[in-house]
């Protein structure tokens, strides 16, 4: 037993108006410790979680001798970023891994499984340092079905009209039209506050392009990307020469290039490497789009399932599982 949860609530606060800076620090007294900032609500109430693995203050937690006090700044119309927490021996609402469930208080049970959900979906946003304020409501969009001229026009007024807000932008797109996922992505580009990515189900082609645009940029556990060199399905007329296709060329080259520069600036890789995995028609999972910086985290759709006969008393979402069944 060595993992400690704690957690606190934030009064007069609106759920989905608290952020976590991606470099919020956790404090012991003078020293730092590591572990993760939560933030989960249920529709009204909202709270801050801090998860550490730390021996001596997982036992403060089972002595109840343990609280955390979250130090934010409020940006403006309620938003909050938590930048910093404290944790002290006051006295709180706190649990320890394996901790008994019935020894928890009903403050805490509450809270496990909403607190493991936030682990796992997009409402604990992570605002990365240096990147746009969060806005004052967040917006979601859809990206889905093939991009065209039309539907990626629709988009765009959408993102021009939520200026001011959070963008939560959910992408499950085959791809399409070049210049139509470009078009997304320049309106992204140029919001004037965060933007958030998921990839709920696929993001091929020039669906990668808005994606890239997003400050976090996430995936479900089974999505998919893929990058390839753009192609035409016509030059539009029966009668061509010679220089007509090697503009044509020219300019499905600058696409790449383009797009190539894109990729690696916004991972961080070299771009050599980036152009061979675009002319090569590259696919990618979840796991590899994490490790090439496609995106920073992967997200997982529902918690682990449990049995229902378990589920009430017998299986702490926190710790190990025990059988609802009698010994014989």
């Amino acid at each position: 037993m060595s993992k400690a949860t704690v957690i606190a609530e934030l009064d007069g606060v609106t759920p989905g108006t608290v952020f976590v800076e991606a470099n919020a620090r956790i404090n012991w007294g003078y020293k730092q410790i590591e572990g993760d900032i939560l933030v989960a609500d249920n529709g009204s109430q909202v709270v801050v979680a801090v998860r550490v693995d730390d021996s001596r203050l997982a036992k403060q937690a089972c002595d109840g001798t343990l609280s955390v006090q979250p130090e934010y700044s409020q940006i403006r119309d309620g938003v909050i970023i938590v930048r910093k927490v404290w944790l002290t021996g006051d006295g709180g609402n706190a649990w320890a891994d394996g901790q008994p469930r019935d020894e928890l208080s009903p403050f805490c049970r509450y809270w496990q499984p909403r607190l493991l959900l936030a682990s796992m979906g997009p409402a604990n946003i992570i605002v990365p340092t240096g990147s746009r304020l969060p806005g004052n409501e967040i917006c979601r969009l859809d990206l889905s079905g093939d991009i065209d001229s039309d539907n990626s026009s629709i988009l765009v007024n959408k993102i021009r009209a939520a200026a001011g807000k959070t963008i939560d932008l959910q992408i499950h797109s085959d791809g399409g039209d070049n210049n139509g996922g470009w078009n997304i992505h320049n309106a992204l580009a140029a919001h004037d506050r965060f933007v958030v990515a998921n990839v709920a189900g696929n993001a091929l082609s020039a669906a990668v392009l808005p994606l890239l645009a997003a400050d976090s940029r996430t995936a479900q556990h089974d999505a998919q990307l893929m990058v390839h060199s753009p192609y035409i399905t016509s030059l539009n007329s029966s009668a061509f020469k010679a220089g007509d296709l090697r503009r044509v060329a020219r300019d499905l080259d600058n696409c790449v290039r383009r797009m190539a520069a894109l990729i690696a600036a916004r991972t961080n890789n070299d771009l050599d490497i980036v152009t061979e995995w675009i002319e090569a028609e590259t696919r990618l999972n979840a796991a590899q789009a994490l490790s090439t910086g496609f995106i920073h985290s992967i997200l997982y759709d529902q918690a682990p399932r449990v049995p229902v006969a378990r589920r009430a008393r017998f299986a702490p979402i926190n710790g190990p599982f025990t059988t609802a069944r009698s010994s014989t």
